[in-house]
């Protein structure tokens, strides 16, 4: 019984500062994206298709965020010199997709050089995480959710669209766990070394 009693107290202690994290946190991105909002409008950006404002767009992408948690990233693709909206989405989304794992590739080759034992020569690193970038680039457009779709036209004429997605972090880390066992199955230094590189991509990419 004093044990539950104690459990209680504890709990009741505990709770006050998870609720005060939480608002921080909801602070914190409400002045995000009120920054963005202003920083959009005064760059002429606009919402393609026109059915709501910018400040609608960014508010709701940010209030997902938010309701997320941790579980939600941010990711976000460009295209310059685009002749339609649909072609700017399209060469965006992939651009998203593209970065994302190039971030990913990027950090797994840090920790591969840096900490795995008989680290391979540079070329065959090279393809390896070549490899590793492909199967994730084409896995992660599958779960990427877009948000909000942006463009603007420039002096010369010409179109730029940007699209902002949200991410799954749980969804995301399959993806990886997809792309590492594809790497695996296909590479002999990655087989050899699996266990390190599976932690290495569970763990994934950290801004």
């Amino acid at each position: 019984m004093k044990r539950l009693i104690s459990l209680i107290v504890a709990s009741m202690m505990i709770m006050p500062v998870v609720a005060q994290s939480d608002t921080r946190i909801q602070r914190q991105k409400q002045r995000e994206s009120q920054a963005r909002i202003k920083q959009l409008i005064r760059a002429g950006w606009e919402v393609i298709g026109g059915k709501e404002t910018i400040e609608d767009a960014v508010q709701s992408h940010f209030d997902k965020l938010i309701k997320g948690g941790d579980d939600i990233i941010e990711i976000y693709g460009t295209a310059n010199r685009v002749k339609t909206t649909d072609e700017g989405i399209a060469k965006a989304t992939n651009n998203a997709g593209a970065t994302y794992a190039r971030q990913q590739s990027s950090d797994l080759k840090g920790r591969i050089t840096s900490n795995v034992a008989s680290a391979p020569a540079p070329s065959e690193i090279e393809g390896l995480i070549k490899a590793y970038e492909t199967n994730l680039r084409d896995g992660v457009k599958s779960i990427m959710t877009p948000s909000y779709k942006l463009m603007r036209t420039g002096a010369d004429g010409s179109m730029e669209v940007e699209v902002y997605f949200i991410l799954s972090e749980k969804a995301a880390s399959e993806v990886r766990t997809r792309a590492m066992e594809s790497l695996i199955d296909n590479n002999q230094y990655a087989k050899a070394h699996s266990a390190a590189i599976k932690e290495y991509v569970k763990a994934g990419f950290k801004n």
